[in-house]
C-alpha cells in the first residue's frame, strides 16, 4: 500500500508535465513576411506559402510586407519580383532534405542583383526578434 501512496503523486506530476510541455511546444506559431533588401522599389512582389499566393505592390527598399501566420514554412520560398518591365523569379523545386522552420518570426529578404533587363533574384532568411 505504501508504494501506491507514492506512485499516485508521481503519475499526476508526470501527466501534468507532459500535458504542459505539449501545450507549450504546440502553441509556438510561425510567421513569415517578405522584405525588400534591394535598393530599388518592387512594383509587385509575390511568394507562395501553404496559404496560397501572397501578392504585394509598391514594396520600397527596406520595407516589409505584413507577417503571415503559417503552420509550415521552410528556409527558402518561391518568390517573384516585378520592377518596371523586368520579372525575376526564384523557383523552389521541392523541400527534400530541408527542415521546417521552428516557431518564430522570419523575413524572407529578397535582393536584386545585376542590371535592369538582367536582374537576378537572391533570397536570405532572417529570424526576427519578437
Amino acid at each position: 500500500m505504501k508504494t501506491d501512496f507514492f506512485r499516485l503523486p508521481i503519475i499526476v506530476l508526470c501527466t501534468a508535465l507532459t500535458v504542459g510541455a505539449c501545450g507549450i511546444l504546440g502553441s509556438s506559431t510561425t510567421e513569415v513576411r517578405l522584405t525588400n533588401g534591394s535598393n530599388v522599389s518592387f512594383d509587385q512582389v509575390s511568394y507562395f506559402t501553404e496559404n496560397g499566393l501572397q501578392q504585394y505592390v509598391d514594396l520600397g527598399p527596406g520595407e516589409s510586407s505584413p507577417y503571415l501566420t503559417v503552420t509550415l514554412a521552410y528556409g527558402i520560398v518561391t518568390a517573384e519580383v516585378i520592377v518596371a518591365a523586368d520579372t525575376a523569379r526564384l523557383q523552389v523545386i521541392d523541400h527534400v532534405g530541408d527542415s521546417p522552420l521552428d516557431g518564430g518570426r522570419y523575413s524572407y529578404v529578397l535582393d536584386l542583383n545585376g542590371v535592369p533587363g538582367d536582374f537576378q533574384l537572391e533570397q536570405s532568411l532572417r529570424r526576427e526578434v519578437r
